[in-house]
């Protein structure tokens, strides 16, 4: 269920990024086809779907935890994957 209303609520969204925004659709390569999928249906929606089902678990002030470790997280995957500097403000 969650799936089916992230894609018809990013259905508007999606039509006025391409007419508003003009991409070129055509110079992407089939690897990043295959991200845009990845990312739509494993990433936005598996994420989606674990959230409610947090929240069916959890109250919402336990289960909203998580999402404040989102920022920490990527912070620290940026430091070890991409050797993005770590500074003492990102700490």
């Amino acid at each position: 269920l969650a799936a089916w209303q992230l894609a018809i609520g990013c259905l508007p969204i999606a039509i006025a990024g391409v007419l508003i925004e003009q991409p070129q659709l055509a110079a992407l390569s089939q690897l990043g086809w295959a991200s845009m999928i990845y990312m739509t249906l494993i990433q936005f929606c598996l994420c989606y779907v674990c959230w409610f089902a947090a929240l069916e678990r959890l109250p919402a002030a336990t289960a909203s935890i998580g999402t404040l470790l989102v920022p920490v997280v990527g912070v620290i995957a940026a430091a070890a994957m991409l050797r993005e500097p770590l500074s003492a403000s990102d700490i």
